[in-house]
């Protein structure tokens, strides 16, 4: 029987009990990261967003 979890495409991971979910673990560094360059003028806006 499939899961709900398989049923809209996505991987169920087991982590340590943290109040936080592992993307905005990973993905609140980066963001920063973005802030950063903007300020120090080391990019645009367009630049730091483009892929």
């Amino acid at each position: 029987m499939k899961s709900i979890v398989e049923d809209i495409g996505k991987t169920a991971m087991i982590s340590e009990d943290n109040p936080d979910f592992i993307v905005n673990r990973i993905l609140t560094p980066i963001i920063n990261e973005a802030v950063y360059a903007l300020f120090e003028g080391v990019g645009t806006v367009a630049s730091i967003d483009a892929d």
